[in-house]
């Protein structure tokens, strides 16, 4: 009897860990992890959010959510009732990498050298909108990023009221 005890509770730390290791793959912005993207198939991917919010809008059209994973260092944002990944905020903690191969911490030179020369550069940021992507920068040093999905409302909404951003 204590012998099968033991063999269940191995058995139950194993499952415990199997979500755990499966969360723990590398995430790649603009492969595994994509504006685009079916916001059920990113939810799978990531797993439980720490939290969740809803952001009203005027209307109901122009209502989204935003649901935070601080554990993988992305934010998810999506519209309502649209069931797409709208937009991907990539934070300073995120581990991953860009389909592009850059990486937070690179220096703006790399980004020029995988995207060309950005739209629009200022001291803080390069934009690419073509690529649905703001690359935040600090002493040109990529510091986080936005990946939005073109054409989305939430990507025109942001550009309108910059102060959401």
């Amino acid at each position: 009897m204590k012998a099968f005890r033991i063999w269940t509770i191995i058995f139950l730390i194993s499952l415990m860990a199997v979500p755990g290791w499966a969360q723990n793959k590398t995430l790649v912005i603009g492969q595994n992890l994509k504006a685009g993207m079916e916001l059920k198939s990113a939810i799978s991917l990531l797993g439980i959010p720490q939290a969740i919010h809803v952001d009203r809008g005027v209307d109901s059209l122009t209502a989204s959510i935003f649901i935070k994973y601080p554990q993988h260092g992305v934010v998810i944002h999506a519209m309502n009732g649209g069931g797409k990944v709208e937009g991907i905020e990539i934070l300073p903690s995120f581990k991953g990498k860009f389909a592009s191969g850059v990486k937070l911490g690179d220096r703006f030179p790399a980004l020029v050298n995988k995207y060309g020369m950005p739209t629009f550069i200022s001291n803080d940021v390069a934009r690419y909108p073509n690529l649905g992507l703001y690359f935040q920068l600090n002493n040109e040093v990529l510091l986080s990023a936005k990946s939005f999905l073109k054409g989305s409302k939430l990507f025109k909404q942001r550009l309108s009221n910059p102060v959401a951003d």
